[in-house]
């Protein structure tokens, strides 16, 4: 009987980690110390977690909009003036990379050139803001964005679907204005950014997490699910099955 509770005990947890290791996806962020060090494994600067919608990437892409912000009832980061803004979206047609530049209303609107390597996968544009402000290499592995705004709106784009064990590097590609930050958001709340440096040519590595990894919490779990099944075991009088 008490060998069956210690199994019972184990069966209760496990759900548990299934449940957190395919939650949102989870990807990785690094960044050269200087523009071609290539030195990413040395500076990782943390993991953000993707958005989800039941949109396509297109339809989720609001800040084509005028005046649009970003709204916090609609699960999309919201926007800081003369901020660059990368996130990704676990959308209808699967995850997609978004950047966008600025927030309505910067009164000298902005530019930015912008440089996608991808590697391990091939994607598309999945939306560009403008049309005509980004082109796709034949084979889907590189992106280049030349974007340009006025001061009531934003720019940026969505490359997706990215599936499979892949990897992204990003870089502004010659010259910016009307910028003076650049961050990557995180889901898992409001403050869940992390700080990139805004240097010409200076990479940032994007790399999925295997979904197989699980969170802290799910560790903990199953931690605890196997010491008790061990504490009910060891319990357990000799002779009795």
């Amino acid at each position: 009987m008490k060998k069956l509770l210690a199994l019972a005990a184990l069966t209760l947890f496990i759900p548990l980690f299934h449940a957190k290791a395919e939650a949102a996806t989870m990807i990785k962020v690094s960044q050269e110390s200087r523009a071609g060090a290539g030195d990413f494994n040395s500076n990782i600067l943390g993991y953000i977690k993707a958005f989800s919608t039941a949109k396509t990437a297109a339809e989720y892409y609001k800040y084509s909009s005028h005046y649009y912000g970003g709204l916090s009832n609609d699960a999309s980061p919201e926007l800081t003036a003369k901020q660059s803004h990368l996130f990704f979206v676990d959308a209808a047609d699967g995850l997609s990379l978004f950047t966008v530049h600025d927030k309505p209303g910067n009164v000298i609107g902005g530019a930015a050139k912008m440089r996608f390597d991808l590697l391990g996968d091939t994607a598309s544009l999945k939306m560009v803001d403008d049309p005509g402000e980004a082109i796709a290499s034949a084979d889907g592995t590189v992106f280049i964005a030349d974007h340009a705004w006025s001061p009531c709106c934003t720019d940026g784009l969505a490359i997706g679907s990215l599936d499979g064990n892949w990897e992204m590097k990003v870089q502004f590609n010659g010259w910016y204005r009307g910028l003076n930050g650049w961050k990557a958001y995180s889901s898992s709340s409001k403050s869940s950014t992390i700080s990139l440096a805004m240097q010409n040519y200076r990479r940032v590595q994007l790399n999925v997490v295997p979904a197989s990894i699980p969170e802290p919490s799910s560790i903990a779990s199953i931690a605890f699910a196997s010491f008790l099944a061990l504490a009910v075991l060891r319990r357990q009088p000799k002779g009795i099955l």
